[in-house]
């Protein structure tokens, strides 16, 4: 995941854009693109949705545990709130395989809310 700094930042202060989420393989002393999903391709299929963490990748079956970033329909007022969950992704399909279930804040880590 990579992210640029917002060019209307006061000065000292970051913010990020979640543009891609690729998977590089070394092999020897080479680093491969296995794959890269776009920011585009990601949001397919929803108004506007980005990777703000990725927990784990199991390299055998190309699924990943994400934690994501959706936004919801417009309230009443038309502010648009931001709706985070942890989800287990087909990356090499870019598809959900299952919800896992929604964040109860932005900070929370998958450790917090994994299945026992």
């Amino acid at each position: 995941m990579n992210g640029y700094p917002s060019p209307n930042m006061k000065p000292g202060m970051k913010a990020y854009d979640f543009h891609s989420l690729a998977w590089d393989i070394r092999e020897g002393d080479v680093w491969t693109q296995r794959f890269a999903i776009s920011r585009e391709d990601f949001e397919r299929g929803a108004p506007r949705r980005w990777v703000s963490a990725l927990h784990s990748i199991d390299s055998t079956t190309g699924t990943a545990i994400l934690k994501v970033a959706e936004s919801q329909p417009p309230d009443a007022k038309g502010s648009v709130h931001f709706e985070y969950s942890c989800r287990e992704w087909d990356l090499l399909h870019n598809q959900q395989l299952r919800m896992i279930r929604v964040c109860v804040n932005p900070f929370e880590l998958y450790e917090d809310t994994a299945e026992k």
